[in-house]
């Protein structure tokens, strides 16, 4: 009796270590599988980070080239408005804005020169800032500006060559001015001649 117990405990002792073993094999196995399963996890997500970076990537440059052609049209776009031709008749006229400055709290006094150039000037436009106001000189009477020996009303003629004159504006009503700026009129082609500060006569 004592030896059937005795084979019977060995023979269940026997069995408890294969269980063992194939539990332990289970366990491994399924440890790997996990682990291959988190390898495969994380490679989605690395490739789509890669991804999004060249996108990024892309559109920066994008980005970039557009406002590389934006600063480069800003800056060659008004030579390439006007023609060869329209650029030496605005490098020729011989005007020059030569002062600004108040005659009293009514009246600018600009004076302005003309070389001994050979174009056909049509008109003066005189424009003050920060208001909007702007003054057209031609050959014909002017309400608001006059020579320093005429008054208002009467011609105010286009200054010829070789001479300098000096036209003074009625800005009354007209807010505290900073500037003045002169545009050319050659043959119906407007020369910018450029800025100047108003200061006390």
């Amino acid at each position: 009796m004592l030896e059937q117990q005795v084979v019977g405990f060995k023979m269940l002792r026997k069995n408890m270590k294969s269980t063992q073993k194939f539990a332990d094999f289970r366990v491994i196995k399924n440890t790997r599988s996990i682990s291959d399963f988190g390898k495969s996890a994380n490679f989605g997500p690395v490739r789509n980070r890669k991804a999004i970076s060249d996108v990024v990537t892309t559109v920066m440059i994008i980005m970039i080239s557009i406002v590389a052609i934006v600063l480069f049209w800003s800056f060659t776009s008004p030579l390439i408005k006007k023609s060869p031709v329209e650029n030496s008749i605005c490098l020729e006229h011989g005007v020059v804005l030569e002062k600004a400055c108040y005659l009293n709290e009514n009246e600018i006094k600009v004076i302005i020169s003309r070389g001994f150039d050979q174009q056909n000037i049509q008109g003066l436009i005189v424009s003050f800032s920060p208001s909007p106001v702007k003054f057209k000189i031609q050959d014909k009477k002017c309400a608001d500006v006059r020579t320093e020996n005429g008054g208002y009303g009467s011609y105010c003629s286009v200054l010829g060559t070789g001479s300098t004159r000096s036209y003074i504006f009625n800005m009354q009503g007209v807010s505290k001015e900073s500037s003045v700026g002169l545009i050319v009129d050659v043959n119906g082609i407007e020369c910018v001649i450029g800025k100047v500060a108003i200061s006390e006569c």
